[in-house]
């Protein structure tokens, strides 16, 4: 007998495949003319079907292949020599495709089918008449003789229950993000999405709002198993004030989630705080005050802020305002005169001196109450040739009344001198400009350890590849005004200019992007050499015996931090992380009450100066140890 081109006809298949033999031709007068013939067929051919009904089970988060029904088969009246061709048709969609093998040890039909894969089906008992007919010919012209011409197949998809159930679960459904409001990016935000019982890749939706992008992956990836990091607008741009977005999350085992994992769908609600106080670690606190700022200076005795705000028109006068951190209270801002350029305050928390460019004077105002008192013109040049305008003021300790100003030309020549000034009267010696040397030139400065000894700085130009005509000099107070002792010139290419502020210690005078000059050797050395942390401006804190710097937190440069060193052997002594987002240059850097430090927020350069649009105060125990 010979099994073969069997027609198997469901509503989506049609197909013709050829078997392998059941048997050989015989020599008999039945016994045919072998494979192909239908003669000597004896009276009545016909099967039966020794099993009707076949059940296949599964549940919906169970992967299967084709299977295999033996469906037992026998022939009456059928010589071995004959082909026997077969149909079976379904009319519905769960089986999507079957034929038939022969087996000849069990002297069976095997029934292959194909069923949709049960995930793609929602729970439920499918029953299925499959029709089956088995014929002599290819046309089934000759039908085989039988009583059983359908097979009933019942497909039970399933759901587990319990542990086995497939489920979504989220790290949370809620999500607070805190941010300081001058941060140019939010902390990154991490949420778990696991997706439990499930064998293969199913369908997994995320869609968050408007207000929140996608940052990658923490760790590495998987589907079932995933740490998605998100971040949420810019602070800076935002402003103070609450936000509120959201993640909707679906997963379902199939792409057109005719079966939903149990738990989904869901929501996670994130709220954004924009604040202007945040708590950082070790309880420390960071707080930001809006202050539009050129100079920022802190004065202990009233324990008040003063700064310098630039007007908005280059025509319009400047002001000088105060902020006192207690009762966060700005008083009335007064005008100082245009472009201005430099701010002290005397050691006794008497006087503030303001200067002004393009008044070509300095103004003196009485603390705390910020009275004006005092106009002092820089005056001209000893030769009489330029009008000069303050750089850099320094008043003298214990002298609260005499300042010493580093001044330029207002006329663009190179005319530059140091000046010393009691009240307005400028004493009759300056310290000039050489019109063959250039020195010196000097903005910024201190004073030593004692009120006579002078220290000055000019900041970093570059004079060719590699070099620069940056200097320190050292300077005397005489009665007559000021003579320079000593220049050490050439100190080397800087990363950042020497600064507008020097800080004198008894034995070391340290810029503010952290170089230190030793006055007995005349060597300007950098304490933190190759280190990326390294902090990018400094301030002292003399009676605590430490330098306070910012910088970045590590080789990523990403992050930035606050750090404490020992003011004699530089030792770090603590690190304090600031938020993301918080990207300072530090700028203006200093100390204030007995535990915190404060500098310039989101500094810009704008007409030749630079802005700070916050002050920004840190305090904690770091800072106070």
């Amino acid at each position: 007998m010979r099994i073969a081109h069997f027609y198997v006809i469901t509503s989506l298949l049609l197909s013709v495949l050829s078997l392998s033999a059941c048997g050989g031709g015989g020599g008999d007068a039945d016994a045919g003319t072998g494979a192909g013939s239908n003669t000597s067929i004896a009276p009545s051919p016909g099967y039966t079907l020794g099993r009707t009904t076949f059940t296949i089970n599964a549940a919906v988060n169970e992967s299967i292949g084709d299977q295999r029904l033996q469906v037992p088969v026998s022939f009456v009246s059928v010589p071995n020599s004959a082909t026997i061709y077969g149909r079976i048709r379904f009319t519905s969609d769960i089986f999507t495709g079957a034929y038939f093998e022969y087996n000849y040890a069990s002297r069976s039909l095997d029934l292959v089918i194909s069923v949709k894969h049960p995930h793609t089906l929602a729970p439920n008992t499918y029953s299925e008449q499959a029709d089956i007919r088995l014929c002599l010919d290819a046309n089934c012209n000759t039908p085989l003789a039988s009583n059983q011409q359908s097979i009933t197949l019942v497909y039970n998809v399933t759901r587990p229950t319990g542990a086995l159930n497939p489920r979504l679960s989220v790290s949370a459904t809620s999500l607070s993000v805190d941010s300081i409001d001058i941060a140019s990016e939010t902390s990154l935000f991490e949420l778990g999405i696991t997706l439990h019982n499930m064998p293969f890749q199913g369908a997994l939706t995320i869609t968050p709002s408007s207000g929140i992008r996608s940052a990658g992956f923490a760790g590495e990836f998987s589907f079932t198993n995933m740490r998605n990091l998100y971040r949420l607008p810019p602070p800076r741009e935002r402003g103070i004030g609450t936000y509120h977005e959201t993640i909707h999350i679906r997963a379902c085992i199939d792409s057109s989630c005719v079966n939903e994992l149990e738990g989904s769908p869901v929501t996670i609600n994130v709220t954004q705080r924009v604040l202007n106080e945040l708590s950082l670690v070790g309880g420390h606190v960071m707080r930001t005050v809006p202050m539009y700022h050129t100079e920022l200076l802190w004065d202990a005795h009233s324990r008040k802020f003063y700064f310098l705000i630039p007007a908005d028109n280059p025509a319009d006068d400047d002001m000088v305002g105060s902020y006192d951190p207690a009762t966060r209270m700005h008083s009335t801002p007064v005008p100082v005169g245009q472009y201005t350029q430099g701010l002290a305050i005397s050691d006794d928390g008497q006087f503030l001196y303001a200067g002004s460019r393009t008044d070509g004077a300095v103004y003196r105002f009485n603390l705390p109450g910020l009275t004006p008192s005092l106009t002092i013109p820089m005056g001209a040049s000893a030769n009489g040739m330029s009008r000069l305008y303050p750089r850099v003021i320094s008043v003298v300790p214990g002298a609260p009344r005499t300042i010493v100003v580093g001044t330029s030309a207002l006329n663009g020549q190179n005319d530059a001198a140091v000046a010393v000034f009691d009240n307005a009267v400028r004493r009759s010696t300056l310290l000039e400009r050489s019109s063959t040397t250039y020195e010196p030139f000097v903005d910024a400065m201190c004073f030593g350890p004692s009120n006579g000894r002078l220290f000055g700085a000019r900041s970093t130009v570059f004079a060719g590849p590699g070099t620069s005509d940056t200097a320190i000099y050292e300077m005397t107070l005489t009665a007559a005004g000021v003579q320079l002792n000593e220049t050490t010139p050439n100190i080397g290419y800087m990363s950042h200019d020497i600064g507008r502020r020097l800080h004198c210690t008894p034995s070391r005078v340290y810029s503010d992007d952290s170089r230190v000059f030793d006055p007995t050797t005349n060597v300007v050395v950098n304490p933190f050499p190759n280190r990326i942390e390294a902090p990018s401006n400094i301030t002292l804190n003399q009676p605590y015996g430490k330098i306070f710097g910012g910088g970045a937190l590590d080789s990523t440069q990403i992050r930035h931090a606050l750090r404490s060193y020992d003011l004699h052997s530089f030792l770090e002594t603590n690190v304090l992380p600031l938020p993301d987002g918080v990207n300072s240059t530090f700028q203006r850097i200093g100390s204030f009450g007995t535990e915190g430090v404060f500098f310039a927020g989101h500094a810009e350069f704008q007409n030749s100066r630079a802005w700070g649009s916050h002050l920004v105060m840190v305090e904690g125990a770091m800072f106070g140890q």
